[in-house]
């Protein structure tokens, strides 16, 4: 799967000639109607993102490190409602987040957590 991007050009805010494209599989988002996703969407590029680091594989993860800037990956992960454990676990060490930031952790069972420190 392909979602394009412009960028716009800074001196005019218009769109340049060139497109930024993020390719990831379809894997991770199944549910979703993904022709429908759009990238420049809030929502939308959150549900990407949590899903990916949720579900995706390792090449859909480095795709969206390297599309999208860290910050942007921070907030979606800290603002999704739902994350597996071990999605917060491992964002967490990478982050240098604690995992009560998240959203996701207030509704997790506590047992199932297990944050390992390095």
């Amino acid at each position: 799967m392909a979602l394009d991007h412009s960028i716009p050009n800074l001196a005019t805010g218009k769109p340049a000639t060139s497109r930024k494209s993020l390719q990831i599989s379809t894997r991770s988002l199944w549910g979703y109607d993904v022709d429908s996703l759009n990238i420049d969407d809030d929502q939308d590029r959150q549900t990407i993102i949590a899903r990916v680091f949720d579900a995706g594989t390792h090449e859909d993860k480095l795709a969206i490190i390297d599309f999208f800037d860290l910050e942007t990956i921070k907030q979606a992960l800290l603002n999704t409602a739902e994350l597996q454990s071990s999605t917060i676990s491992l964002t967490a060490i990478w982050l240098n987040l604690k995992p009560e930031m998240y959203r996701a952790y207030k509704r997790l069972d506590l047992s199932q957590l297990k944050h390992a420190s390095f």
